[in-house]
């Protein structure tokens, strides 16, 4: 936890009493980060039961650096002087994201990779005839009764042997 247990958050509004429901978790990778968790309770506004949490992360060092080597000025007198350390920080931010925030590769374990557009297409028709279906709920004997369980059961199957053939492959 960030917070550390026990610090109060809370006001209960009819008795004005002080609680602490909150945890603050974070990551592990946030957790080594993480300079100081703390309750600001004088930065709460009125008629705010919760009180303000101020999260403090150290900055990174490759943004330190990229920084330092265009100091901004203290003052910007034109819009020239602001738009050239616009340009700078975001040029030291960029340099930052690259060297340490990772690339994440398209594909996840949670992507459906095996899916295709014949896939999407049969989900389609599946959910056209679901809605036909639902139209003639109280007429067995119409024919979309058939044509969407056979239709359900083609959709199902395809999608069985197209994971099948994705995963085995």
């Amino acid at each position: 936890m960030a917070l550390l247990v026990g610090v109060l958050t809370l006001v209960v509004q009819h008795s004005k009493d002080l609680t602490c429901p909150d945890n603050m978790f974070c990551s592990e990778l946030l957790t080594e980060v993480l300079v100081c968790c703390e309750v600001m309770l004088h930065l709460r506004l009125p008629k705010m039961n919760h009180y303000p949490i101020l999260i403090t992360l150290c900055t990174d060092v490759v943004l330190s650096l990229a920084l330092a080597v265009h100091p901004l000025p203290m003052a910007l007198v034109t819009s020239q002087d602001f738009n050239r350390v616009l340009q700078r920080l975001n040029e030291a931010l960029q340099v930052a994201i690259e060297a340490d925030v990772p690339t994440s590769s398209p594909t996840t374990p949670f992507s459906k990779q095996w899916w295709s557009k014949d896939l999407h297409s049969k989900q389609k028709a599946v959910k056209q005839l679901s809605r036909e279906l639902h139209r003639h709920q109280g007429d067995e004997g119409h024919d979309v009764h058939w044509l969407y369980q056979a239709a359900r059961n083609n959709y199902t199957d395809h999608i069985h042997t197209t994971k099948c053939d994705h995963w085995n492959t």
